[in-house]
Parts: C-alpha cells; sequence; structure tokens
C-alpha cells in the first residue's frame, strides 16, 4: 500500500490531497476485491439450484364448430376382458368433463342426430403377467396391459386427431389365482373405469 510522501515546505497542498485520495482508493479498491473473493468461495458450498421440467406442449386439435363427440369402442382382438360399453361411457365423461372450458360433450351409443365428430377407440391385445412373487393365496405384483388406438373424424371422414396404438398397463399388487381373477378384481374394475378412460382423454384433449 502506498505511503503519503513527507510533508516539506516544497509540498503543495494539492499534491498531498492527489496523494491521499490515491491512497483511499487503492484500499477501497483491496476491500473491494476481498469482499468478492469471499462470495465466490462462499458460492461454492451452496447447493445446485433446482431443476424445473417444461411440461409437455399439449397436442394441439383444432375443435372449431365441435360441440358433440360420439364416442365408440370396440375390441379387434375379440377377447373383450375390458367392458366396452363402459369404457366408451367413461371415456365420454371424461372428455365432457375436460372440455367443459369449450363447450364440448362427449357421449357413447346412439345419438338422436349427428355428431359434430365421432371418437373411435380400438381395444388390441389384452393380458395379465405376473412376477414371481405372485402364487395362490399371497399377494403377489401383477402388471394388466390393454393396447388402444383412437382416431377422431368429423362426418366427412376427415380426420382430426389420430392416436397411434398405446401401452396403457396397470401394476397392482393383489392376491388373485391367475389372470382370469385379477380381471375381476375391484382395483382393476376400478382402473377399467377410470385410470384407463383418463389416459385416452387426456391424450386427446392435453396431449400426454
Amino acid at each position: 500500500m502506498r505511503t503519503l510522501p513527507e510533508v516539506t515546505h516544497s509540498s503543495s497542498l494539492s499534491d498531498l490531497r492527489r496523494a491521499y485520495n490515491a491512497a483511499m482508493l487503492e484500499k477501497k479498491l483491496l476491500t473491494l476485491a476481498g469482499a468478492i473473493g469471499i462470495l465466490a468461495f462462499g458460492a461454492c458450498f451452496l447447493p445446485p439450484l433446482p431443476y424445473h421440467q417444461h411440461a409437455p406442449t399439449p397436442r394441439h386439435v383444432d375443435f372449431t364448430g365441435i360441440h358433440v363427440i360420439r364416442v365408440k369402442v370396440s375390441d379387434v382382438e375379440g377377447k373383450k376382458q375390458v367392458n366396452l360399453a363402459d369404457l366408451a361411457q367413461a371415456v365420454a365423461a371424461k372428455i365432457t368433463m375436460l372440455g367443459q372450458a369449450t363447450g364440448l360433450n362427449a357421449q357413447a351409443g346412439e345419438l338422436k342426430g349427428e355428431p359434430d365428430a365421432t371418437l373411435e377407440i380400438s381395444i388390441g391385445n389384452e393380458y395379465v403377467i405376473s412376477d414371481s412373487s405372485a402364487s395362490e393365496g399371497r399377494p403377489g405384483n401383477w402388471t394388466v396391459t390393454v393396447w388402444t388406438s383412437a382416431v377422431l373424424m368429423k362426418p366427412d371422414g376427415e380426420v382430426m386427431w389420430r392416436d397411434p396404438e398405446v401401452l396403457n398397463d396397470y401394476k397392482v399388487s393383489l392376491i388373485a389365482s391367475g389372470p382370469e381373477a385379477v380381471w375381476k378384481d375391484p382395483l382393476v374394475l376400478d382402473w377399467e373405469s377410470a385410470g384407463l378412460p383418463a389416459r385416452i382423454a387426456d391424450r386427446l384433449l392435453i396431449g400426454h
């Protein structure tokens, strides 16, 4: 650090002031540099900033002029483990609930008039698998799988939205003698009437 020059009879007052100001400026700069160093050192020990994952972008479907949607469900494999009429009713109810803001009204079964669009849902392969823990009389882990595909069309055949074949699965732990008993379990029936329809409706109206 600089030292103030010795005052002699030849030193002017202005020279003394300039030397004093320079010394004070140097002291302030050193203090500032020390403070920055302390902050930088402390930042090394701070926890990392949380990672925020952005929500998926909704799949856009133009529902302009669409008010009534008819929901139809068919079983292309013919296994009919899932109740087709109940699934159609549940999907229609979910679409109506999610589409309240846009005035969508979905209905299953035969309609009095022609709908503005028809949602045709196809049930593909349906099966139940278990892990090694599943045995008769003891709880085991089961996975219920239902493959679905869907298409939303206007009366003239224009495709508004298409959902390619999608795997919908439900993992559950329960006591069952085999796959047939799993299909009839209340937990699985609840998933068929709530969880599965919600997934189909969500993909149509929300996009995931």
